[in-house]
């Protein structure tokens, strides 16, 4: 198995799929609602790989050149149509939500930040039977009246998540949105792309 680039920003070459990386069809046949327009929903997703909101490790040099996406890809995916949805269109706060599950805080951990992605975490922990996920978009107002968004992985029956990365003592709190992770998973272990 390959090892997984967790700087996916950059691309690395390869020849071929090894067969557990997904396309952005591919991630498209996923998360797809039944009726959904399929169409549609690729050039959506094509959208979001433009605005360089998709991290893609691999890019296949053997055939067409498709870029390869990790499986928490349809996570990034579904909940930026989610976002779309509720009229939230800001850069920042797509990017935020997107990277939430494709990096770490590093300042969260005492030792090495783990070598897997936080959206490789959920999809674990679902397969085994964690199904107490959720993602929240907060917006923060600094002291000086500037703006900015923050996301985090949330367990809300726990009642625990991972820091927003922010001293929230320079800090208010002035809106959040939650999204349930619970229906993308579900679609995605169901279709045989989660195991």
């Amino acid at each position: 198995m390959i090892e997984e680039n967790t700087h996916a920003l950059f691309a690395k070459p390869i020849l071929r799929n090894p067969g557990h990386f997904m396309t952005i069809m591919d991630v498209a046949d996923t998360i797809a609602e039944p009726g959904e327009d399929r169409a549609k929903l690729h050039a959506s997703l094509r959208q979001f790989a433009s605005q360089s909101y998709l991290w893609a490790p691999y890019r296949e040099t053997g055939s067409r050149g498709a870029y390869l996406y990790t499986p928490a890809t349809c996570i990034v995916c579904a909940l930026l149509l989610r976002l779309i949805e509720m009229g939230i269109r800001d850069k920042s706060a797509c990017l935020v939500v997107a990277n939430c599950l494709y990096e770490w805080n590093a300042a969260a951990f005492d030792g090495d930040v783990p070598r897997f992605t936080p959206g490789a975490l959920v999809i674990r922990k679902f397969t085994e039977g964690d199904r107490d996920w959720t993602l929240e978009l907060w917006t923060l107002r600094h002291d000086n009246f500037k703006v900015v968004h923050a996301a985090r992985l949330y367990k809300p029956a726990a009642g625990r998540g991972f820091d927003l990365g922010y001293d929230l003592s320079k800090f208010s709190q002035r809106a959040v949105l939650a999204i349930d992770l619970g229906d993308v998973l579900d679609r995605m272990h169901s279709r045989g792309k989660v195991n």
